[in-house]
Order: C-alpha cells, then sequence, then structure tokens
C-alpha cells in the first residue's frame, strides 16, 4: 500500500524519535517512487550494529524461512526479519509492522526476505557492511539454496589492485593465445564490463587508483558515498558509446569462422551493436535496449533503454505486443541480483562452453554465478584464458592468465591472425510491407503500407521517431509503432523521410517506393550504413 506522510504522529518509543520515524515514512514513500534499496546508495558507516541491536551468533535468525509469516497479520510476502531477536514481520508497504517493532523495541536493524537489503531505523537508512556479510550469507542461502562463495565486489586494497605483464611476457603470451586461437576448432569468448570501458562505459569494480579513463567502478564510487576521483573521467551514455576495438575484433573473428560465440555478462548491447548475430550471442543478464513478451516471447529491439519501471524486480515496461492475437505485456530483459538468468540462454551458454576447446575471458572480474561458471566449464576441459587487470577466482583454473588492456590484447593478437579489425558502423535496416487489412476502427480491408525498422535477424528494431511520407500532393508524419499508411493516403510513388533518434548524429535518410510496383504480402528490405566518425550515410542498399 501508498504510505500517507501526513498521517497522524506517533508516539515515541525509546531510541527512535518521532522525527526520526516521520522521516523514514517519507523515505519509504520515496522507496516506492523509485525502487527500494535502488533509489539511493546504501550507508556504509552505520554506528548501530552493536550488540544491542545486533546478534552477530546469528542464533536469532538460523531457523527462519523466507516463507515465514508476519508475526501480527499473517501476511506471507515482502517480510523482514530482525536481526536482533529474529521476529518476522510485514513491510512498510504491507501494514509497517516491522517499523511498528522497531518503535517498540528499540530493534533498529533487519533485513529483507524481498531483496536482501539492511535497514537501520535509526540511520532511517539502508545500510552495509562487512559485519553483516554473515547474516546476509544465512538469509541467501535459505532464498536460493547453497551458493557460491565468492562475493561479486571487491573488499580489499589487494582485490582492487591492477596487474601489468611486462612487456616481453605479454609478447610472449599473444604468442601462444594466437597459436591455440589457429589450434581451436570451437573458439568462444566470455565478456565482463572491462570490455566496454574503452567506449565510455564505466565497469562496476575498478577502484580509485585505476588507470581506466572511466574511474572508479559503479560499485566502487558508491562505497565511497560517490566520492569524485582524483583526475578527470571520460564516460559516455551508452546508447552514443561506439564499439571498442575488442567488440570489432571479435566481429571480424566471427565473419572469418573463428569466433563461434559470445557469451557476456553485459547490459550495454554493444555486442549487438557492433555487428554480433543474436544467435552466436548469449546476453546472459539481458540487454537494456531489448524487449520481450511475457506470453508469446516475441523480442523487440528498441534504440533506446527501456528499463522504465521503478521496482527493481518489476519488468514491465508500459508497452503491449503488437502481435493482435497475443497483445501481452513487454518486459525488459535485465536480470538484476538475486533473479533468475533466462534460462534459455544461459543453458545454449553452457551448451556452446561444454564444444568448445578454448575460450577467451576478457575483462570479468569472474565473480558472479552462474556466468562465472561458464568459462570455468571451458577450462575443465580445454584451454581458458583470461584478460583482466585485476586479479580473478579462476586464475589458478586458467592456463593462460594475461594482465593488459582488453583492446591492447585484442589489437596485438589480430595483428598475429593477419586480420585487419574493421572500423564500427552503424547498421540500420527497413523492411517495408504491402498488407491487406482493416484500418483500426473500420472493418473495411485496404491495403496497408507497413515501415518497421528490424535487427540482423529481422525482429523488430523501434529505429525512427518520426517518418514522412509524402504522395504527390498528400503528406502523412507516422510517430508510432507499427507504423502503417493505409490506401487513403497513396495512390503513387512514396517519398519516404527516415528520422533516427541521432545517437550519432545520423541525419535524415530519404527513401522513394513504388508501392503499384509490389504485390500484396510483399516486402523489401533496405539496409543503411552510417559512418558516425564522418557523420554521413555511406551506404542504402535494397537486399531483395
Amino acid at each position: 500500500m501508498d504510505i500517507d506522510i501526513d498521517q497522524p504522529r506517533l508516539d515515541p518509543g525509546d531510541g527512535i524519535r518521532v522525527d526520526e520515524l516521520e522521516k523514514e515514512l517519507a523515505a519509504a514513500k520515496n522507496a516506492r517512487q523509485f525502487g527500494g534499496m535502488y533509489a539511493v546508495s546504501p550507508k556504509y558507516d552505520c554506528p548501530h550494529i552493536l550488540p544491542e541491536y545486533f546478534d552477530s551468533s546469528l542464533e536469532a535468525i538460523k531457523d527462519i524461512q523466507i516463507v515465514d509469516p508476519c508475526g501480527d497479520c499473517q501476511y506471507v510476502g515482502e517480510n523482514w526479519v530482525c536481526l536482533k531477536c529474529g521476529v518476522v514481520k510485514c513491510s512498510r508497504y504491507i501494514k509497517e509492522h516491522m517499523l511498528m517493532h522497531a518503535l517498540e523495541t528499540s530493534h533498529c536493524l533487519s533485513l529483507s526476505f524481498s531483496d536482501l537489503s539492511f535497514w537501520c531505523y535509526q540511520c532511517e537508512s539502508y545500510i552495509a557492511s562487512d559485519e553483516l556479510n554473515d547474516a546476509y550469507n544465512v538469509c541467501a542461502e535459505k532464498k536460493f539454496g547453497k551458493i557460491n562463495t565468492h562475493t561479486s565486489a571487491h573488499r580489499t586494497e589487494e582485490e582492487k589492485k591492477e596487474y601489468f605483464d611486462p612487456p616481453e611476457e605479454l609478447e610472449r603470451k599473444i604468442d601462444i593465445l594466437a597459436q591455440w586461437v589457429r589450434e581451436s576448432s570451437h573458439f568462444m569468448t566470455f565478456t565482463g564490463a572491462g570490455v566496454s570501458t574503452s567506449s565510455g562505459i564505466p565497469d562496476y569494480r575498478s577502484g580509485y587508483g585505476t588507470v581506466l579513463q572511466t574511474g572508479p567502478g559503479a560499485w566502487e564510487r558508491k562505497a565511497h558515498n560517490g566520492q569524485k576521483p582524483d583526475r578527470p573521467t571520460k564516460r559516455v551514455a551508452m546508447e552514443k558509446a561506439i564499439p571498442t576495438p575488442t567488440h570489432m575484433s571479435f566481429v571480424k573473428l566471427m565473419q572469418e569462422g573463428i569466433l563461434k560465440y559470445v557469451a557476456s555478462q553485459n547490459t550495454d548491447g554493444m555486442h549487438r551493436k557492433s555487428g554480433i548475430p543474436p544467435e552466436n550471442l548469449g546476453e546472459l543478464h539481458g540487454n537494456t535496449n531489448l524487449e520481450v513478451c511475457n506470453r508469446c516471447h516475441k523480442e523487440y529491439m528498441r534504440d533506446y533503454g527501456v528499463r522504465s519501471n521503478p521496482f527493481v524486480n518489476q519488468h514491465e515496461t508500459g508497452q503491449k505486443c503488437d502481435d493482435p492475437y497475443c497483445g501481452g505485456d513487454l518486459l525488459d530483459t535485465i536480470i538484476n541480483f538475486g533473479e533468475n538468468l533466462n534460462q534459455n540462454i544461459l543453458e545454449k551458454a553452457f551448451q556452446m562452453a561444454s564444444i568448445s576447446d578454448l575460450c577467451l575471458a576478457m575483462g570479468s572480474s569472474l565473480r558472479v554465478t552462474p556466468a562465472a561458471n561458464i568459462p570455468e566449464l571451458v577450462g575443465k576441459q580445454g584451454r581458458l584464458v583470461i584478460v583482466n587487470l585485476q586479479k580473478t577466482p579462476l586464475d589458478r583454473k586458467a592456463q593462460l592468465v594475461i594482465h593488459a588492456m582488453c583492446d591492447t590484447v585484442m589489437e596485438k593478437l589480430m595483428e598475429r591472425l593477419g586480420l585487419e579489425i574493421p572500423q564500427f558502423r552503424l547498421v540500420r535496416r527497413i523492411k517495408i510491407s504491402k498488407l491487406s487489412e482493416a484500418e483500426p476502427g473500420h472493418s473495411t480491408v485496404k491495403e496497408c503500407m507497413h515501415f518497421q525498422g528490424i535487427d540482423s535477424n529481422e525482429d523488430p528494431y523501434s529505429l525512427f521517431p518520426k517518418i514522412e511520407v509524402k504522395s504527390g500532393t498528400n503528406q502523412v508524419v507516422l510517430t508510432k509503432d507499427p507504423m502503417k499508411l493505409y490506401a487513403k493516403h497513396f495512390n503513387q510513388v512514396l517519398e519516404l523521410k527516415l528520422h533516427f533518434q541521432g545517437h550519432y548524429g545520423e541525419t535524415p535518410l530519404e527513401i522513394i517506393i513504388d508501392p503499384t510496383q509490389m504485390n500484396i504480402n510483399n516486402y523489401k528490405v533496405y539496409m543503411m550504413v552510417f559512418n558516425p566518425y564522418e557523420g554521413e550515410w555511406e551506404q542504402l542498399t535494397n537486399l531483395n
């Protein structure tokens, strides 16, 4: 339920003041609006992790179950457990019984069954601390079963330390890698955020002393309350970022039949944008530009970020499937911590790993499972090569570890393989179909021209904020997918002016088509190639 912060004032309890409680109610409303613990950074210096508030022996919580009901209202769902006495109460979104418990007892620390976050009622904030790790692990095992003991975040300066192989050693290692690539019959790569940092997209775990131009990682900055780094950084919005030499090397290797599959933890969509075919790519944690229907599972690519739901574990985007026989809700594909990966994508990645004799893992801490188990599997049966500046838990299981920048390694590798790294080009496609159907709200069947951006696999791709269509003296502006033009608007040659999102400065592009030369259910596909470095369209090709 929504929290009304103008409700009557509550009597103070020992240790928690009324004004603090009202701030908590305001925080509840804010969290409800912006998505729980992700609305603000947690507090890392909570002073209340003390014996009077926290049973560090964990005896109080050892016997609780994630499905235990609220002790007051018997609600089963988004409940919390008190870290002092182990009672289970409902959240502030239900009947606020955990909040009331804190007010009555001064037990100010609790853990959420929903996302395993910690809240302190004295600090009026989500909190994070190494002292709470054991409590987290106990409840995480109750929620998810036995889990890998590797943590995902770097905690010590040693873990954040970056290493660089001496020049001669680096050259020797890349010679070995090149020979293994030549010998491989099924070569795959596994990538993390480190392959995108040179494009201006920051990673997660780099420390404040990093050499990367993007500066400290997202979690490192959060751990330091957003402290600004000492030197200037270069960061670029995902939709404007240009694929790196590493991304483009993978494209060339796949075009040459050398690279068979890319498994990636990244949600930035850079592999798909660079030109890796969707069928050869496993985006394990989702794609920020991809929606999928919850009924028929049809996929929709967008030229913008689709994540819009303010609640972390809710993925509805507010859009509907355009299949008239379906009409299901569209969901974003982002996988948050604690959520299950897409089973089909995960299974295919493991299947690819099971037949691979070489895996090149690049730019990943290899700490997040089950994704990190994929390169580990290859290392058990073939060769695992890790390229990362920081050490990883899988280093001891790898046949070769290279400490160098991803782009440096790939540039040297491609040189040894005698392959040129292609320069990135933005490739767009439009499918223009002639259909016969009734206009919305009418029963009469008419001829209809349908204009649809598509991906390389012909899945829908929302590329055009608007399309201007001119037929003789008539002019129509289409602004909403699916973009359709019915017969009353055309009877001769159509002049199309395609407008793009403009992330790379794409200028409008004109196409001329003659519907009278197309049969019903016929279509034409045009491929458009844009050079972002020169700011111009280089190619317009009819693929039919």
